[in-house]
């Protein structure tokens, strides 16, 4: 039986679709897996703090899989998606990738945050006016101590209620990436009514996609 050219351009093609859409698939389900497991063994701000308590700052994956107790296989998850966030970069000698934060931590101390595992406004008020209302990912995640999927998952939800924006612009020395919190919201009782509903949806959200335990 010979089977019909066009069907099996279509077949090929499919094929050609279909498998690196299903490999991808696996490889981020897998890597996500990875990033929570081993927020048991160091978290993204002891993570990061690595790359600050380096001289110079510039590390190699195995040089972070040392340091970090982590697999190499482990550490290039951690170091993968730390540089798609923008929260690291990398470069490379030809030979071997180093990495690093874009700029110097800058630790705003105690800030009095909520003791929830998550994000309140109030927080974020209490982080931006910190940080002079110029905020990176490494500022989130070092003010707070929080994983950096739960604070990306935040971040989208706050954009898109129209508290915060994210943009990313060419800023020497510090982060591509910036969040800007929005002129209503900037001093916006936390004991409002709004204030509260906003933190109710976020745990909520955060439940309910399994990002709180």
């Amino acid at each position: 039986m010979v089977m019909d050219p066009g069907l099996t351009a279509l077949i090929v093609l499919s094929l050609t679709l279909v498998i690196p859409a299903v490999f991808l698939l696996v490889y981020f389900k897998k890597r996500g897996s990875t990033i929570k497991s081993t927020q048991r063994i160091i978290s993204d701000r002891d993570f990061l703090r690595i790359f600050h308590d380096h001289p110079g700052g510039l590390l190699t994956k195995a040089e972070v899989a040392e340091k970090a107790n982590l697999t190499k296989s482990e550490a290039a998850s951690r170091l993968g998606y730390f540089s798609e966030q923008l929260i690291l970069r990398r470069g490379s000698n030809g030979l071997s990738t180093y990495y690093e934060t874009y700029a110097p931590f800058e630790d705003a101390g105690d800030l009095g945050l909520s003791p929830e595992p998550f994000l309140t406004v109030a927080d974020l008020q209490k982080i931006f006016h910190a940080y002079d209302y110029r905020v990176s990912p490494a500022d989130l995640i070092i003010a707070t101590g929080l994983p950096w999927r739960v604070i990306s998952r935040e971040m989208k939800h706050f954009k898109k209620k129209g508290i915060i924006d994210i943009l990313r612009i060419a800023r020497p020395g510090d982060s591509y990436k910036q969040f800007v919190l929005k002129e209503p919201y900037i001093n916006l009782p936390e004991s409002s009514s709004e204030a509260k509903a906003i933190d109710l949806e976020m745990k909520e959200i955060l439940l309910d996609e399994n990002l709180l335990v």
